[in-house]
């Protein structure tokens, strides 16, 4: 009767207990393999790369076929600007205001005056 039962659920849940069996066997040998420490060596292992963590690739976009998808990061940043949008156009308005364009326009004076004697130059060619 027992030997009855367990076949019975053998054949109802094969699929679950083989992947169960395969997991376990899975992770010994992964255990083995990094000396039986694999927990502690994937923390530390998780820490360097954190700590290693760049703008780059802590905030990326779905680039390529093989991205899944949006870093977290990136798709926090989102949601922040998305939230944030009254306070970004008060500091856009606010920059542009109190811009200083005359220094601008002095400081790239020369660069306005080639532009400008440029345009003269291709405006007498084609006038012959």
């Amino acid at each position: 009767m027992i030997i009855n039962g367990i076949e019975s659920a053998i054949k109802k849940d094969a699929e679950r207990i083989l992947n169960n069996a395969a997991y376990q066997v899975v992770w010994t040998a992964v255990d083995a393999a990094l000396d039986g420490n694999s927990k502690e060596k994937i923390v530390n292992k998780a820490a360097e790369i954190i700590d290693g963590l760049t703008e780059f690739s802590v905030f990326r976009r779905k680039a390529h076929g093989w991205d899944a998808d949006d870093s977290i990061a990136q798709k926090e940043l989102d949601r922040a600007i998305l939230a944030n949008t009254d306070l970004i156009q008060q500091r856009v308005k606010h920059i542009i205001e109190n811009h200083n364009y005359e220094h601008d326009l002095k400081d790239n004076s020369e660069y306005f005056a080639e532009i400008v004697l440029e345009a003269l130059r291709k405006g007498l060619k084609e006038a012959q």
